[in-house]
């Protein structure tokens, strides 16, 4: 249980305590600088968008910091766990999230989510997200934002094969 803590909260940490790549060690002053890598404090990765029928498939490499989203369908407040559902044509795919970092929320059962944290494979098979950013967003327009993670994805295989 102890190792599901310290695996959860890996990435609540106070900016003090985040070890700069130059010198590993702990402290430091000011705000994170991002341009610069002298100095520059290690920040998680924003995370890319994948689709919660992705997410559940298994095309998420472990460890990698995603963003997906889903209607919270179930919060068991005990185990700290959020489980996200999307429709996919005739599937329903779900998601478990850990919601260590993010409580206490206000669980709004049947609304849409989006969550952003990191993926972990689970002893007994299957996955679960370590959320760092837990958002109810009822009310968006769920078909637009699912063009645009396309249109995302397409623009950036274009950039990055052109190069």
């Amino acid at each position: 249980m102890m190792a599901e803590l310290r695996r959860c909260g890996k990435h609540h940490t106070s900016p003090s305590a985040i070890p700069t790549p130059a010198s590993g060690a702990q402290g430091g002053n000011g705000p994170h600088r991002r341009g610069s890598r002298k100095g520059a404090r290690m920040l998680p990765q924003p995370g890319i968008y994948y689709f919660p029928w992705e997410v559940s498939a298994g095309h998420v490499p472990d460890g990698n910091t995603l963003r997906t989203f889903g209607r919270l369908c179930s919060y068991d407040l005990t185990q700290s766990r959020v489980t996200l559902m999307a429709q996919h044509r005739s599937d329903q795919h779900r998601i478990l999230v850990c919601t260590k970092l993010v409580e206490p929320f206000q669980a709004q059962v049947g609304s849409l989510y989006t969550v952003l944290g990191e993926l972990e494979r689970q002893e007994g098979g299957g996955s679960v997200v370590k959320a760092r950013v837990l958002t109810c967003v009822e009310g968006m327009n769920l078909p637009l934002l699912e063009q645009a993670i396309r249109e995302q994805r397409q623009y950036l295989q274009e950039r990055d094969g052109g190069q």
